[in-house]
């Protein structure tokens, strides 16, 4: 299943011998696109992310040299980015460069795309972009999805799909903004927030 809009991770190499990363896997549910990649080598590579939905991804990767811009302002330089994550709200663009070290690296990325209630539930257009931000629910739950994505299992599909639930619910709370409550049909018009 292809998610239209859904976006990938485009890479350029640099140094033209034709290598790209070791491994780039790809699968697609209904809410949401993953990916993930792994490179071994101290290759050096371009990226380009854009899509119309948003983006989040988690790095393991330590470089020797790079440059990060996301959107064209926000910059980064930073060469040890172990366990960290990005968010892209939809329509939000990031590019760069990475020299990789010579060890394991590792992207874990997820294209973001819920139906439009669920977008606005969770108010994922009021994000804003955050390069290289720490949290571990978020991690643990990107992981999973890389375990997923790794096993290529078509029995683990409700697994996965849950597992999107999961992470939007997450994203909401790392970044700090409330849902939506949906109302309840002949319940009350508003609800309580503690």
């Amino acid at each position: 299943m292809d998610n239209e809009g859904a976006g990938r991770i485009h890479w350029d190499f640099q140094d033209h011998s034709g290598d790209g990363p070791d491994t780039q896997k790809c699968q697609s549910w209904p809410s949401y696109t993953a990916e993930v990649v792994r490179v071994s080598d101290s290759k050096e590579l371009e990226y380009r992310v854009k899509s119309q939905t948003a983006y989040l991804a988690f790095h393991d990767i330590i470089r020797s040299d790079g440059e990060d811009r996301v959107d064209g302002s926000i910059r980064s330089t930073r060469q040890d980015y172990r366990n960290a994550l990005t968010f892209l709200p939809g329509g939000c663009s990031a590019e760069g460069w990475i020299k990789f070290k010579r060890r394991q690296s590792l992207v874990v990325a997820v294209h973001l795309s819920p139906t439009a209630e669920e977008a606005n539930d969770f108010r994922l257009t009021e994000l804003p972009p955050a390069l290289y931000f720490e949290n571990e629910p978020l991690k643990a739950t990107l992981l999973k999805i890389q375990a997923v994505v790794d096993r290529s299992s078509i029995e683990e599909s409700s697994y996965a799909e849950a597992l999107g639930m999961v992470l939007l619910h997450e994203l909401r709370e790392a970044m700090g903004v409330r849902a939506i409550l949906p109302r309840t049909r002949g319940g009350p018009k508003s609800h309580a927030s503690c």
